[in-house]
């Protein structure tokens, strides 16, 4: 699926109404609210139409009757389902009065697989969703759903994390290997930089095994920084403040190190599928580098990435439930 990293037409918003044990809440969490925030403001931007999806899990057909499980109280019963659509259909009124074009839809199963589903059918630019912090440790930020539409999903997935989001006063790092699909995150990361009117970093970072010496290292660092600066010129990105940094190393450590260093507000970086089998990264740079990321992250598949997940539940998808 290709990217127009410059706009948007079609945004999916994942939303979880999910909360106290109760499969629908109308108190929002607060990154459920900025997900919801961060996709109106993109959507005002880029004029694009804002899609609404709420999962809810097999639980909720297990326990009911024919489907529909009954709650409240005397005569004003509705099912689960219908009190989802009315929930989601208020969020979609809501960036509706912002003069946005919106739809909803609340369907079963898992929210990772349908979240991709509805992008097989209904090809979007963009998936927005939020994740919760799971615990004190960096290895679990972002939950699983997160990570399966990371890994899976044939569009650019962007995972916010809880906190605000849209921060103009910090910049935007893109990870960029100087690929095709790096280069379509430097797209993405410009276009972004732009929305949220930020700066934008751009880190590389050089294998150091096949180097022989210091003054090699230097020179090779001016080439890559050179070759950046033109893919930047390419994207008329003059207009934005940027930054370039090379460095020395595994790309992975390289990227946690600068996140260490550098309050970021997103990270945005290329997936490259493994030669045959759909749905995996090679280099495991994305891989390692996902649960660990203590910032938004927007990663963006090469072109031609194929996603596992089909229109159908098969045993791949049941083997990774």
């Amino acid at each position: 699926m290709s990217v127009t990293p410059s706009t948007f037409s079609k945004i999916l918003v994942g939303v979880d109404l999910h909360a106290d044990g109760r499969f629908v809440s109308r108190e929002l969490s607060r990154v459920t609210e900025n997900a919801i925030n961060l996709a109106v403001d993109l959507a005002k931007s880029n004029h694009a139409e804002l899609v609404f999806i709420y999962v809810l899990p097999p639980q909720a057909i297990q326990l009911s009757h024919d489907g529909q499980m009954l709650m409240g109280e005397g005569d004003k019963y509705k099912s689960v389902y219908d009190d989802a659509c009315e929930v989601l259909s208020d969020i979609a009124n809501e960036a509706a009065q912002q003069g946005i074009k919106t739809a909803s839809k609340v369907v079963f199963g898992k929210s990772w697989a349908e979240n991709i589903r509805e992008v097989l059918r209904n090809a979007y630019d963009l998936v927005i969703v939020g994740t919760r912090r799971l615990g004190p440790f960096r290895s679990r930020l972002f939950g699983s759903t997160g990570l399966k539409l990371l890994r899976k999903c044939p569009c650019p997935v962007w995972v916010a994390k809880p906190g605000e989001l849209g921060e103009r006063s910090l910049p935007i790092l893109v990870a960029h290997d100087l690929t095709s699909v790096g280069e379509s995150a430097l797209k993405l990361g410009c276009a972004m930089a732009r929305n949220f009117s930020c700066s934008i970093h751009v880190l590389h970072s050089i294998e150091t095994e096949f180097l022989s010496s210091e003054q090699r290292e230097e020179r090779l660092k001016i080439v890559v920084a050179k070759m950046i600066r033109g893919h930047l010129a390419s994207l008329n990105a003059q207009d934005l403040d940027a930054t370039i940094q090379v460095d020395f190393g595994n790309p992975d450590e390289a990227i946690l190190d600068y996140l260490d260093a550098h309050k970021v507000q997103l990270t945005v970086m290329g997936t490259v599928a493994r030669a045959g089998i759909a749905g995996f990264f090679t280099g495991n740079t994305a891989e390692k580098l996902l649960p660990y990321l203590p910032c938004s992250v927007l990663a963006v598949k090469p072109v031609d990435f194929t996603s596992p997940v089909t229109l159908e539940l098969d045993e791949y998808e049941n083997e990774l439930a």
